[in-house]
């Protein structure tokens, strides 16, 4: 392990450090293109393939069954789990494929090109599920306060409640499209080049974009919340009595779906095939190893190092 203190000049006050640590991170075999190489990369594609073919084959099975199923799809929950199904065959359809084939043509460069599209798709899926959960949020809000309307909700009101958070997701993907903002809202995080100043107010508004529904969400959750507070309250008292359960999950849909379907589990199951492909299959390019504004990690993992930094604070 390597420490490395810098001192800045008097008139700043400012103290910058490095700590870089290196374990069995050599890969000169990598570099030669040698049977092993050819191998490596084989390996490579058949499992990110096989990862592929997996979560499209399951995920197409949930997105038929509940867009054929009406009962299925009168479940506010249910489509966001459609949403997120949807996410999934979609980066896998389009960004797998482009992977297997930057791997097969280059020397495994995939921290460069693959990087900033499969960024680009992560970022869509991330608009997907915030747009999804805001639908959520005003589902709630609306069947409490237009509960006749909500009964009567036919097959095609809920088909447009479930393609109106895509195409919400891909208008917001513009900026990104049009090369107004290189890629996501912390292009770091997958180890993207760093965007530059010109780039920040677009970025502003996508992080708006991200708390302003989820906001708005939250407080239409709040005040049908207090407003079934108010009711069952006042019905429990002229009763004689008051229970918590009746207080708050009366007719809650939201709350005794995310509970019943164990809705936190499902969504990180579905999601853990995004974080394993970025883990795995995504070689990080190299940094400059005398900066001294980074904390810098490489660590060796079957034959991949991932490498994490973390930028100090000044």
């Amino acid at each position: 392990m390597e420490k490395a203190i810098a001192q800045i000049p008097n008139e700043s006050n400012e103290v910058k450090f490095t700590v870089t640590l290196v374990l069995n991170a050599s890969f000169s075999w990598l570099e030669r293109p040698t049977k092993n190489i050819i191998i490596y990369h084989l390996i490579s594609c058949i499992i990110l393939a096989s990862l592929a073919l997996t979560a499209v084959a399951i995920n197409m099975c949930v997105l038929v069954a509940i867009v054929y199923s009406s009962s299925l799809k009168k479940v506010i929950l249910n489509q966001l789990i459609s949403v997120i199904s949807a996410a999934c065959v979609l980066d896998c359809a389009i960004n797998v494929p482009f992977s297997l084939y930057c791997i097969k043509v280059s020397d495994w460069l995939l921290g460069v090109k693959v990087c900033t599209m499969n960024a680009v798709f992560v970022l869509l899926i991330s608009f997907m599920i915030t747009w999804s959960v805001c639908g959520m949020c005003v589902e709630r809000w609306y069947s409490i306060f237009k509960r006749n309307n909500y009964r009567l909700s036919n097959v095609c009101k809920q088909v447009v409640a479930i393609a109106t958070p895509i195409a919400i997701s891909i208008v917001s993907l513009f900026p990104v499209v049009l090369g107004l903002i290189e890629v996501r809202l912390f292009p770091n995080r997958f180890m993207c080049s760093i965007a530059i100043k010109k780039e920040q107010c677009y970025r502003t508004i996508i992080l708006l974009s991200f708390i302003l529904p989820i906001t708005l969400g939250l407080l239409a959750l709040l005040s049908s919340l207090i407003k079934n507070f108010t009711k069952v309250r006042n019905i429990s008292l002229q009763r004689g009595q008051l229970s918590y359960a009746e207080l708050f999950f009366e007719e809650s849909h939201l709350w005794n779906e995310w509970q019943n379907c164990k809705f936190v589990d499902d969504l990180h199951n579905r999601q853990s095939i995004f974080l394993v492909k970025i883990l795995i299959f995504f070689d990080i390019s190299s940094r400059d190893p005398n900066s001294t504004q980074r904390y810098s990690t490489k660590v060796q993992l079957h034959g991949i190092i991932l490498q994490t930094e973390f930028f100090d604070f000044q």
